[in-house]
């Protein structure tokens, strides 16, 4: 195989990969994923058959997870046009964050590399090693699970209910699957099999899409009628959340959102990072205006640093904490899961001596919490998650602890007006899904909504808009099997699979 023709086949690869970007949200063009996954599939046989060495393997796998993660992930970018000190990381960012996420993608080509044949055994296995590093890809070092191609199902509830049962990195093996299967048809064309993959394909989701119609029209609910939420949206440029003076001038912002019936139990919640300058502990400066807007049926949901003195130097947290109308903190909580360079840097005591900061202010790193608790509040409890720690399947609640709601506090302004804000919400969509609870989201410059147990945006405020809806909340009277056994299930199917692939190499050998 000649240079010209495998430089030629790799950037129909890289191609491919940005192609498959489009099945995302917002332009969720899933259809895309049939043919790009396909011919991605008959290239690593092409390269094989044509004796390519054992690392190209690797690099085809890479190039297609490139040409998919820069076309999708290029807003993260936006992020450092708030400092001038960051400006010059913008092209690390756009280049560099694709590089380490692809190395996922071209590990799981290379260690299948033995397997590589045209049939439905090499499709199983595929799916088995890339389904299994995406996994790996979410938990791994510094965690980053963004844009598993599963989330190209998010413009169907009813695609997306049997989350319910086998939860996302499960369903992302099985898509997988689906739309890598027709690349039993492109090297030899033959009618007949195509409609017979075609049928078999459209049985699938057309089943899939009956249980989930079905699931979503017989959920057993209950409304809960004691008190209700307002979700606050303030529109605030980030710039503008810096200093004493924009500090007050927000939250009397805020306030004026806030206006409730003080006769009536209300829980407020407003987004995250609205208190830059003034601490947690130090909240109670804002008694006064507490005071004269709440009564005692009233509390918020706030957004800001908390800090912990302990030996040898302050540890700060990016927090969420509950406070009531005399501005009291009732509970905090501690962000566990931090965005790397976003919220704290890596190898810090080296790479600060080259002035790198994290990108939200100020120089020292946030410190992680350590847990999680449920926070109890007019005879319901709440999972308390801080922007990204939502789009974590399966760790949203590790000691499985019953709770009735999830309250997601955000500020997406740091990403303008990319696609980044809208993939982030179609994420929260999965977890309420997964988790069968619905979920209370406040974003300054976001997307603010509130999303039912079966995924359905109920209310919401569009991106750069300000404003406040109310609701109240509605629970599934049963909890869903993958929020009793989170990613357990998909362990499992990932062995059953395995097992199945074993079996039938045993079964061929005996032939």
């Amino acid at each position: 195989m000649t240079l010209k023709k495998i430089l030629s086949a790799h950037t129909l690869v890289f191609f491919l990969g940005c192609l498959s970007s489009f099945s995302l949200p917002p332009y969720n063009l899933i259809f895309i994923n049939f043919f790009s996954y396909s011919l991605f599939l008959y290239l690593i046989i092409y390269f094989k058959e044509n004796n390519l060495s054992k690392k190209n393997f690797f690099l085809i796998g890479f190039v297609f997870g490139y040409g998919y993660f820069i076309s999708s992930l290029y807003w993260i970018s936006h992020s450092l046009s708030f400092d001038p000190q960051l400006y010059f990381l913008k092209p690390f960012a756009i280049f560099g964050i694709p590089i380490l996420l692809s190395i996922f993608y071209g590990l799981s080509i290379l260690v299948i590399y033995s397997f590589i044949k045209k049939n439905y055994l090499f499709l199983l296995i595929f799916s088995i090693s890339l389904a299994s590093f995406e996994y790996f890809r979410g938990f791994a070092f510094y965690k980053f699970p963004w844009n598993l191609i599963v989330y190209s199902l998010s413009s169907s509830l009813e695609s997306i209910q049997i989350l319910k049962f086998i939860g996302t990195y499960s369903l992302n093996f099985l898509c997988i699957f689906i739309f890598s299967i027709y690349f039993l048809c492109f090297q030899s064309f033959h009618i007949r099999k195509f409609l017979l993959i075609t049928l078999i394909n459209l049985f699938i989701i057309s089943l899939n899409f009956i249980l989930g119609s079905f699931l979503i029209h017989n959920s057993q609910t209950h409304t809960v009628d004691e008190f209700k939420i307002r979700v606050i949206q303030p529109n605030v440029n980030i710039l503008d959340t810096l200093g004493y003076s924009n500090e007050n001038k927000n939250i009397l912002r805020l306030l004026s959102l806030s206006k409730v019936q003080k006769n009536q139990k209300y829980l407020i919640v407003w987004p995250e990072g609205m208190l830059q300058e003034t601490k947690i502990s130090e909240f109670s400066i804002y008694k006064k205006y507490f005071n004269d807007n709440f009564s005692v049926n009233n509390f918020v949901i706030i957004g800001g640093i908390n800090s912990v003195l302990n030996a040898k130097k302050p540890n700060y947290f990016n927090s969420m904490a509950l406070v009531d109308h005399d501005a009291k903190i009732l509970n905090v909580y501690n962000k566990i899961t931090l965005v790397p360079f976003g919220e704290f840097i890596p190898f810090e005591n080296l790479l600060s001596r080259f002035k790198l900061k994290k990108i939200t202010f100020g120089y020292s790193s946030f410190s992680s919490g350590t847990v999680r608790e449920e926070i109890k509040l007019f005879n319901n409890t709440f999972l308390p998650l801080i922007c990204y720690e939502v789009i974590f399947s399966g760790d949203l609640n590790p000691s499985k602890k019953k709770y009735d709601f999830i309250i997601n506090i955000s500020e997406d302004g740091w990403f303008g007006n990319s696609i980044g804000p809208y993939q982030h919400l179609n994420q929260i969509v999965f977890r309420a899904v997964e988790e069968g609870k619905p979920i209370v989201r406040s974003a300054n410059k976001g997307v603010s909504a509130f999303i039912s147990p079966n995924g359905q945006v109920l209310k919401s405020i569009d991106l750069n808009s300000s404003g406040f809806f109310d609701l109240n909340l509605t629970i599934l009277t049963k909890p869903t099997l993958f929020s009793q056994y989170g990613n357990l299930i998909f362990y499992f199917i990932i062995l059953l699979s395995v097992v199945v692939v074993l079996f039938i190499k045993k079964l061929n050998k005996n032939e």
